[in-house]
This record gives structure tokens, C-alpha cells and sequence, in this order.
């Protein structure tokens, strides 16, 4: 059975350490959302895989992993200096 942040983390976090919760989700929902559709001076660019490298990288850092994602794509569009700003903001 799949478990998701959504359906089952949200919850259980809750129940565990109230309010801890509503404060991930809000970190998870910031990373998720944030793009311009632009990269560097590059307009309309799909930035969805990059995001979605960048949404399972930070859930990474708190302990979440999905087993349906390839971590492999976080190594390959996540650099070493990137990985490690995302973790000193999160």
C-alpha cells in the first residue's frame, strides 16, 4: 500500500506533534507551487521537473520517501551546492 504526505504524513505528524504538521505542509506547499515558468533568462520553460526533483529533495530531508520516485533524477538536476542550500532553508 502507497503512503503519501497528504493521505497519512499530515495526520500522523498531527497526532504525534501537534502543529508540526501545518508547518511542513506549509514548506512542502511552498516548494511545490513556486515557479515562473523561467529559468535564468529562459521564458515558458516547463520547470515541473525540476520542482517535483526539489519537492521530493526537502520531504528527503525530513525523512519522506516515496518508493514510486526515481532519487536518481534529485542527483542529476539537484547540484551538491543546491542540495545544500535547500537543506539550510529548510
Amino acid at each position: 500500500q502507497d503512503y503519501t504526505w497528504e493521505d497519512h504524513g499530515y495526520s500522523l505528524i498531527n497526532r504525534l506533534y501537534p502543529d508540526v504538521g501545518q508547518l511542513l505542509d506549509e514548506k512542502f506547499q511552498v516548494v511545490y507551487n513556486l515557479t515562473y515558468n523561467t529559468i535564468a533568462m529562459h521564458c515558458g520553460v516547463d520547470t515541473s521537473v525540476l520542482r517535483r526533483a526539489i519537492w521530493n529533495y526537502v520531504h528527503c530531508v525530513f525523512g519522506i520517501r516515496y518508493d514510486d520516485y526515481d532519487y536518481g533524477e534529485v542527483n542529476q538536476l539537484l547540484e551538491r551546492n543546491l542540495k545544500i542550500y535547500i537543506k539550510t532553508v529548510a
